[in-house]
């Protein structure tokens, strides 16, 4: 994404360790594909809303939908 356009898409924070970002869409589909292979123990939900039982298909469709509202406001 050109930052000129959207200039939050630019920021970067870094560590020795770490660098935070805002994901692209090429980061989403990578970012998906990992929180799709589970990201708690399924015997807890940690989450008021338990948008990680969700079915395959749904879960990645809502996911994105998600982060692409997110970048929208």
């Amino acid at each position: 994404m050109r930052t000129d356009h959207w200039p939050p898409a630019g920021i970067r924070v870094r560590t020795p360790r770490l660098e935070l970002s805002l994901p692209d869409d090429a980061g989403l589909d990578d970012l998906v594909a990992v929180a799709g292979a589970g990201i708690h123990d399924p015997a807890e939900m940690p989450f008021y809303v338990p948008w990680t039982e969700r079915p395959p298909g749904e879960f990645e469709r809502g996911f994105l939908q998600y982060h692409w509202g997110r970048r929208a406001t």
